[in-house]
């Protein structure tokens, strides 16, 4: 499986507009860089996106693969209650990268 599209982003949960709210506006830049990402990758039609996060527990000279079924993003920390989006596994992918 080819790598078809890459890249690093900021990931400020301002972003999101229920997080945000009033601040977003404080964010132009950002957001309009964030559109045309999502018009290059949408363009690259990768199969699987890997998410790599600074975020959990850090273990010298490795690196963990999740192995969950469905990932779950949650905003609570930063006030947001509705509901959370969830996005599918792709485990033999996980699998393909851990074999690697």
């Amino acid at each position: 499986m080819p790598i078809v599209f890459s890249a690093i982003t900021s990931h400020s949960p301002l972003l999101l507009e229920r997080v945000g709210r009033d601040n977003r506006q404080r964010l132009a830049a950002t957001l309009a860089s964030y559109a045309a990402l999502e018009q290059m990758l949408y363009a690259a039609k990768p199969d699987t996106l890997v998410v790599i996060s600074p975020h959990g527990e850090i273990m010298p000279e490795t690196f963990g693969i999740g192995l969950a079924d469905r990932f779950t993003a949650s905003f609570e920390t930063f006030g947001d209650f509705s509901p959370q989006p969830s996005w599918p596994a792709d485990g033999k992918t996980a699998q393909d990268i851990r074999s690697a």
